[in-house]
């Protein structure tokens, strides 16, 4: 046991500290089965217009049952406080069913993050991607018109999802109005806007800031990376050694605790970058390539945060990077549930004295929170700060 109270394994293979994954297991078999399909597939509703609905869900990977849970403390009980003296990064999940119908819930969750930056200590705001559904300038608008609840608040980072590209949102080939709603020079509310890979392009962007004496680095990516912004953020992280790095990319991480692995796992894995139009070339990169290329090279990442998958739009997966550090790999996405989401947004809290991070789920919509143990947990941030990374 850890001076975190967080369990470890030394024995377990299936828990082995190497620098492949490790996948975390639950101890509840309403979301996770040891030996069986997880029954919790068939108690969800069906797949939402948005992605493919024809196709049959994906079965969860087996969990051995004598797996011990390690690095995250798992809770079932009550919803978490926050914690005084703690700050917090927000995180907004696919807003797409939001600007398609539901455009409600998108604005109560900014307005929500609007009036809780001071109790909450809100750092930052972090979308995911997939800001819109159909990549038109009149869902842009809507989105925009959200977003501005946080403008002069707090600043906030954002990604594009593959909705976000392409006629009708297909994804067919990359032109996006992004850029055109979404303006780095005009927006009054990031401070923290560390740089861009394009002029005046926000498709791939640098932000840093500080909080009780730690320093951050949150690299945002575009659907999909192309090499070019691979060695870019290379760079970026590179220049940044002494931050906390976090990667934000919109597809990442399977909902099986897996990331994206299109060489060895191909369709296997549905809604893979590869399989869209626009990505079918070589010049892309999923979860597996960013990490190889990218997240495992520096001693100094802590975290990744993505979205795009469906199923229950959960996951979490720890790796070991070059250097030692632990990269926890977070997937957020609940636009499979009720109206496009029902409001679900993600609250990554630092707890004060430590390395504790701390993540809740809460919906301003429904003013509830999510305590499962997929939607629940805390685990320690294990940064390597005293190793440059490998250059080439």
């Amino acid at each position: 046991m850890s001076a975190s109270g967080t369990r470890r394994s030394s024995s377990s293979s299936f828990l082995r500290r190497t620098r492949s994954c490790r996948r975390i297991p639950t101890t509840s078999v309403a979301f996770r089965c040891a030996s069986r399909p997880c029954p919790r597939a068939a108690l969800l509703p069906p797949i939402a217009s948005t992605e493919s609905a024809s196709e049959p869900w994906p079965e969860r990977r087996p969990v051995p049952a004598s797996s011990t849970p390690t690095f995250r403390t798992p809770m079932t009980a009550a919803a978490l406080p926050f914690v005084d003296g703690a700050y917090s990064i927000v995180v907004l999940p696919d807003t797409q069913g939001y600007v398609e119908g539901h455009p409600e819930h998108f604005f109560a969750q900014t307005r929500w993050i609007a009036d809780h930056v001071a109790s909450h200590n809100i750092q930052y705001v972090i979308h995911l991607g997939d800001i819109t559904h159909r990549n038109t300038p009149e869902q842009w608008e809507l989105a925009r018109s959200a977003m501005k609840n946080l403008d002069g608040r707090v600043p906030y980072a954002l990604v594009t999802g593959n909705h976000d590209h392409g006629i009708d949102g297909r994804a067919e080939r990359r032109e996006t109005h992004f850029n055109q709603h979404f303006r780095a020079h005009e927006n009054r509310s990031w401070p923290g806007l560390g740089g861009l890979m394009e002029e005046d392009r926000l498709d791939n962007s640098f932000h840093v800031f500080d909080a009780a004496g730690r320093r951050f680095l949150i690299v945002a990516l575009e659907w999909a990376p192309r090499d070019r912004a691979v060695v870019w953020a290379n760079e970026v992280v590179a220049r940044h050694p002494d931050h906390h790095a976090i990667l934000v990319t919109h597809a990442y991480l399977y909902y099986d605790d897996t990331r994206y692995d299109w060489r060895t796992r191909g369709r296997s894995q549905r809604w893979a970058p590869p399989s869209y139009g626009m990505t079918s070339d070589a010049d892309l990169n999923d979860g597996q390539q960013l990490f190889d290329k990218l997240v495992r090279r520096h001693g100094n990442f802590v975290m990744t945060l993505s979205g795009h998958v469906l199923g229950d739009g959960v996951g979490h997966l720890v790796s070991e990077g070059d250097r030692g550090n632990e990269v926890h790999q977070i997937l957020s996405n609940y636009q499979h549930l009720n109206e496009g989401g029902e409001g679900w947004l993600r609250l990554v809290e630092f707890l004060p004295g430590g390395s504790t991070v701390q993540v809740r789920t809460y919906s301003p919509s429904l003013d509830q929170y999510k305590t499962d143990v997929r939607n629940q947990f805390r685990f320690e941030m294990r940064p390597v700060f005293d190793a440059a990374p490998d250059q080439e």
